[in-house]
């Protein structure tokens, strides 16, 4: 009998491909922070998708549950983009509440653009994922936060060619359902978010970097204190007051760290292939860290909704 043997470890995951008690390979495959390290071998990604093709065996449904999208344009732009030949999910980054509710965001790109946007939530520790926010074509989900249990938000931008549009969605239920907030307003189009946070409920900040050789180009605090509704440019500094102020001071502030940190003390991790996607969880009481979830990245598109690429 073959059976796949685990072992978890902080730095990664081993998988091991036994008979018995007996290696039948001695070959070892480990997920580091930014890369996939084979140690000996080639066949990782044929082992990984034979797991997952197992998994999905058992369950019989996909563990990702994507909205379909029926509005107009967005179909148009899917056709233009000829999704239905396949999309890849990319993420942006997760964000925990604790240590079963978690959150995934990104894009589902084809090689020309982004598709639209998606926004997954877990409440089973990301075995399974539903999306929450109806998806916007041609953006990414970029950010998600939260002050509280209930209370967060999520930042969509235009990736498609150059950054353009930012928009603020807003949950008062766990990020169980989001709804628009407020368009971001920009002095021009090539302003890009470098930072956006919370303090409370109603007061918040979003720090834009505009950098495109134009006479607007800086840097800019925007505030809220209507919890996202509308904002107001409250300081600005030139980009060269910029650059000597913040970005040394942010070469010294940079965490080491690759982790996220749900309420509970909880900490994820993501870890991003150009095939595969691999989310792990180690608990306060935990030595290790424990693989959640692990899923292809290839999809395809069919009727405005987002399929399996096995289906």
């Amino acid at each position: 009998m073959i059976t796949f043997g685990k072992l978890i470890r902080p730095a990664g995951f081993w998988l091991v491909l036994r008979s018995g008690k007996s290696p039948i390979y001695n070959h070892k495959w480990r997920f580091t922070r930014d890369r996939c390290k084979m140690v000996h071998g080639r066949f990782i990604l044929i082992i990984s998708f034979l797991v997952l093709a197992g998994c999905s065996s058992n369950s019989g449904t996909s563990p990702i549950q994507f909205l379909s999208s029926q509005n107009e344009e967005a179909v148009q732009w899917a056709a233009w983009l000829k999704a239905d030949e396949g999309m890849r999910l990319v993420p942006s980054s997760i964000y925990a509440l604790n240590k079963n509710v978690v959150f995934l965001c990104g894009s589902l790109e084809t090689p020309a653009a982004s598709v639209r946007s998606f926004l997954l939530r877990s409440e089973n520790g990301g075995k399974n994922w539903k999306e929450v926010m109806q998806p916007v074509h041609g953006s990414d989900v970029i950010k998600v936060l939260f002050v509280n249990k209930r209370t967060g938000w999520a930042l969509v931008a235009w990736t498609t060619e150059a950054p353009d549009k930012l928009t603020l969605y807003g949950s008062k239920d766990s990020g169980k359902s989001w709804r628009k907030l407020s368009d971001i307003p920009k002095r021009h189009y090539l302003g890009w978010p470098i930072n956006v946070k919370f303090f409370d409920e109603e007061n918040g900040q979003v720090e834009m970097l505009y950098d495109g050789a134009t006479p607007y180009d800086g840097f800019v605090v925007l505030n809220t204190s209507d919890g996202g509704l509308t904002w107001q440019e409250v300081r600005s500094l030139s980009l060269d007051e910029y650059k000597q102020k913040y970005e040394k001071e942010g070469e010294t502030q940079k965490q080491s760290a690759d982790y996220v940190s749900g309420q509970d003390g909880s900490l994820w991790q993501l870890q991003k292939q150009y095939k595969l996607i691999a989310i792990r969880r180690r608990l306060p009481t935990e030595d290790n860290w424990r693989l959640m979830f692990l899923s292809p990245t290839f999809f395809k598109y069919s009727n405005g909704q987002v399929l399996p690429k096995s289906q």
